[in-house]
């Protein structure tokens, strides 16, 4: 085995292990956390002859924007939350700021900003499932984690539009 192991200067460091066989010759990829502008990176192996080779690295981080919000009252916290990827625009470049928020939009925006597991499970509510729900498996985390309910039926209703009312309970 070769060690392997990512980190920037401040917090973030992530040991990898890769399996070693003669020849090696294996891409070692792992996840980085960044944030906006410059991130950098050294990436560090140690073979088992105790070679170690170090590679530094930056990744850069644009900000997302949309063009129809460009004088919206809140561009900077739509911004700022697309570019964490929280949440998501209507396409790549209309964010629909006056739309209404939908079930499924709001379990996908917890999930995402509580960095809840996502993860296939059985189905909770009977109108939620892979075929027919984008969301259905941030709907399920969040109903896992006791963020939402459904109603009386057993229904999550997830295209229904969510009063604030709602999305507070």
């Amino acid at each position: 085995q070769i060690a392997a192991y990512i980190y920037d200067d401040e917090v973030f460091r992530q040991d990898l292990v890769e399996p070693y066989d003669k020849g090696f010759n294996k891409n070692i990829t792992a996840t980085v956390p960044v944030k906006m502008g410059e991130n950098k990176f050294k990436f560090v192996v140690k073979d088992l002859a105790g070679h170690v080779t170090e590679k530094s690295f930056t990744i850069t981080k644009e900000k997302t924007t949309f063009s129809d919000i460009q004088n919206y009252w809140a561009k900077d916290q739509i911004e700022t939350l697309a570019t964490q990827g929280i949440i998501n625009g209507q396409t790549e470049t209309l964010f629909g700021p006056n739309a209404d928020l939908t079930r499924a939009q709001l379990a996908a925006l917890l999930v995402r900003s509580l960095e809840l597991e996502v993860k296939d499970s059985t189905g909770t509510f009977s109108d939620v499932n892979s075929k027919t729900t984008w969301a259905y498996k941030e709907i399920e985390a969040a109903a896992r984690a006791g963020i939402v309910k459904g109603d009386e039926k057993g229904n999550y209703n997830p295209n229904a539009p969510i009063t604030r009312e709602q999305a507070a309970t």
